[in-house]
């Protein structure tokens, strides 16, 4: 072979493995959005690409409150990213369209290697739907009670032990119930309405009195039942009949000290210790220790053209690296061992109450949510009888999932 033509066989194969080089990169490039806080993922992305050059990760964060909308519309274009994160009240919705891909065989094909038991249990169960495995559980936003100790502490009453029940509740707040004035100056109340008409008590109430918003077929609705209406008597009593509740127009109690109990997420916890005034501390809720709320999940797209990419950047969500370094930022680690290791007492009391997570993921959630709220309300703005209201409220639960069926 000539000197010429072994340059020009030499210049071909460059070319040739340099395309291959091209088409590789290009096949390992995923899109990646999630939303909030973009300085920690930006770290957390920049993390990832140093421990894997070999996947791209186009990265971008987007405003929570319209992601949601904004995803539908890029899923139907077929333009959605490849892994992005979701809210847990919209997951269901998401799910039963069939658009997110089952990560299943990939967990249990990688289970040991990435230490999958140490996921706490019901974290997993937050990101599945209908017994698949359609996202990763990332970042939680289970709601616990919240109470004022330098209150308890006034009254000479014990901090709630972890098996409390709602009497024990009840009795706290009765005895820290202290109307004030005329101008309420001086007063102290238990709780506020707004508190118990939320769907994260009612439905810890409903569930520690063994009730189910479903029935156990998944056909329709148990709300109304002996085990419901003995949770909405409960709550009907706790806004009417004891009396430790402030006057209407009241409000913002628990942030000037003023209010025994109040419960949430990990950002009432972060709000209420930046501007601290009084000692508090967390616990779960009465009977049962269910604590409502879910865990926002990490999805890929059904149809994303890099499977195995979209995974190795899941995974890395759910490393104890990774979540140790989010937890800098606040937020709530999955894995039983970082949370033990945790420094900060506040945020490890929370994060141990993801084992006790509870959420009724279904397509209609949002739907359901307004019009069991609206019938809440009505009970605790006393408004309506507890049988009444909850027939009423079968009927328009039925009425609605009938017209889901005729659509």
């Amino acid at each position: 072979m000539t000197l010429r033509k072994l340059l020009y066989v030499t210049l071909i194969g460059m070319l040739v493995l340099s395309g291959l080089a091209v088409c590789t990169a290009a096949e390992q490039t995923i899109e990646v959005v999630l939303t909030g806080q973009p300085e920690l993922y930006e770290s957390v992305v920049d993390q990832f690409r140093a421990a894997h050059p070999d996947i791209k990760v186009d990265y971008r964060t987007e405003a929570f409150g319209t992601w949601q909308e904004k995803l539908s519309i890029l899923l139907a274009s077929n333009l959605a990213p490849d892994v992005f994160i979701l809210s847990w009240a919209y997951f269901g919705e998401f799910a039963d369209l069939g658009v997110l891909l089952d990560i299943g065989p990939l967990v249990e094909r990688d289970y040991n290697a990435m230490r999958a038991s140490d996921i706490i249990p019901a974290a997993w169960e937050a990101a599945r739907y209908k017994g698949r495995q359609l996202g990763i559980p990332f970042l939680p936003g289970h709601t616990m009670i919240f109470y004022n100790n330098d209150i308890l502490a006034d009254a000479a009453i014990a901090e709630p032990k972890p098996n409390w029940t709602w009497d024990e509740f009840v009795e706290i707040a009765r005895r820290t119930t202290q109307p004030g004035t005329a101008d309420e100056v001086n007063s102290r109340y238990a709780i506020d309405h707004a508190r118990i008409a939320s769907w994260n008590f009612w439905s810890a109430v409903l569930f520690s009195h063994g009730g189910s918003v479903w029935n156990q077929e998944g056909t329709g609705f148990a709300i109304n039942s002996e085990a419901g209406l003995q949770a909405f008597q409960f709550i009907d009593e706790l806004a009417n009949r004891f009396q430790v509740l402030p006057p209407r127009g009241l409000s913002d109690l628990w942030s000037a000290g003023r209010q025994t109990f109040t419960h949430g997420s990990s950002s009432v916890l972060n709000n209420t210790r930046k501007d601290q005034r009084f000692d508090f501390a967390v616990t779960n809720y009465p009977a049962g220790q269910f604590n409502t709320g879910g865990i926002l999940p990490v999805c890929a797209k059904i149809d994303t053209k890099q499977p195995e990419a979209a995974w190795t950047f899941m995974k890395y969500l759910l490393s104890p690296e990774c979540m140790e370094y989010r937890a800098g930022y606040g937020q709530l680690p999955v894995r039983a061992s970082v949370v033990r290791r945790l420094p900060d007492p506040y945020i490890r009391e929370f994060a141990s109450g993801i084992s006790s997570a509870i959420v009724w993921t279904n397509k209609y959630y949002n739907q359901l949510n307004r019009i069991v709220n609206t019938h809440v309300n009505s009970i605790v703005n006393g408004q309506e009888p507890v049988g009444n209201a909850l027939t009423n409220l079968e009927i328009a639960l039925n009425a609605f999932l009938q017209s889901q069926i005729t659509k």
